[in-house]
């Protein structure tokens, strides 16, 4: 089944998965949205899943979580240097969200934080 374009919000401006969910929160209450539906990689949807789901509390918005049938990461992933490092890094930024926007309750990334995640992105390919 498919869904119609118009029916599918691209959060604008969007680079990270907390800031797809909050520019998505505003977006989906002018419209008066009761539901939504998120999709995404199996291997992100846990990140995907606590993001959306702390920056909705509160929000009447029911959501929806549905893993894409592609996966970025294989089944066998310990086998690979790439994958590894995929994992490695969906474990780093696991932590870091529940930390950063969770204990610490902040919302915009200062750039000593952009840094650091480049250089993460960088050393990790």
């Amino acid at each position: 089944m498919e869904v119609p374009e118009a029916d599918i919000t691209l959060a604008p401006d969007s680079r990270t998965t907390y800031q797809d969910a909050r520019f998505s929160l505003p977006i989906l209450t002018r419209r008066g949205t009761r539901s939504a539906l998120i999709v995404s990689d199996p291997f992100h949807l846990p990140r995907v899943r606590w993001t959306f789901r702390h920056v909705f509390e509160g929000s009447p918005i029911r959501l929806f979580f549905v893993p894409s049938k592609d996966a970025s990461v294989p089944p066998d992933w310990w086998k690979k240097e790439k994958s590894r490092n995929l994992v490695f890094l969906e474990i780093l930024k696991n932590a870091y969200y529940r930390f950063y926007y969770g204990m610490l309750g902040l919302e915009s990334e200062p750039a000593w934080v952009l840094e650091w995640k480049a250089a993460v992105k960088r050393f990790f390919g």
